[in-house]
């Protein structure tokens, strides 16, 4: 039975990935509609070479079609709404990959820029924030304990994104397994996944687990 609704990106998932899925999903539909036109009437009236060739453009190339028009609009998307663009993760530049990730300091900045608050947090919210501040700005070592004419980094510094893995539990794998992880891909972008993750809806349908 083919999915009436078209795949659709999530944080976790590759961008590569979603298109393949999205393909496929254009081509399980062309088949069908294939099939339609081969139950008209009309359709045995056509030359046999008529007839290949229209199977083949609705089966081969409208989906190709459509996928690239899914890539324009995706992008133009990216480029108009910074909220999609950090959501997405889709226009990350190049230079930025091979840079050292600093989710703790990187993460608020990026937030901030693309996301417009409406109504100021409570004051609950407003103290813990106050309070995760406050450790970042901590230097790592006792100031008694450091070497003389050693600059001690604070916590915010030193921080370094680790490597990790993302998977979303489908009631067939089991997180604590070792290598139902190993499937995943090993990934080193933890600031704009974190981005994409708080900013997106599937957040408030599912709760985000973080083993480490």
């Amino acid at each position: 039975m083919t999915q009436v609704d078209a795949p659709r990106p999530a944080p976790h998932l590759p961008y590569e990935d979603t298109l393949v899925e999205l393909r496929l999903w254009y081509r399980r539909l062309a088949s069908r509609v294939v099939n339609f036109l081969r139950g008209l009437a009309l359709w045995e009236e056509l030359p046999a070479s008529i007839r290949s060739e229209i199977a083949d453009t609705v089966h081969d190339a409208l989906p190709e079609r459509a996928v690239e028009q899914y890539e324009a609009l995706y992008s133009r998307l990216a480029v108009e709404a910074p909220e999609f663009r950090y959501w997405s993760g889709r226009l990350e530049h190049q230079a930025t990959r091979t840079e050292l990730r600093r989710a703790l300091a990187g993460l608020e900045s990026l937030l901030s820029s693309s996301i417009v608050v409406q109504d100021p947090p409570v004051d609950i919210a407003q103290a813990l924030s106050r309070a995760h501040l406050a450790a970042l700005n901590r230097r790592i070592l006792d100031a008694e304990s450091t070497p003389e004419g050693m600059r001690v980094p604070t916590l915010g510094e030193a921080y370094l994104d680790p490597d990790f893995r993302v998977r979303a539990v489908d009631g067939q794998g089991s997180p604590a397994a070792e290598d139902w992880w190993e499937e995943a891909p090993l990934r080193q972008d933890l600031t704009e996944y974190l981005t994409g993750v708080l900013t997106s809806e599937g957040l408030t349908l599912a709760p985000l687990l973080v083993l480490g």
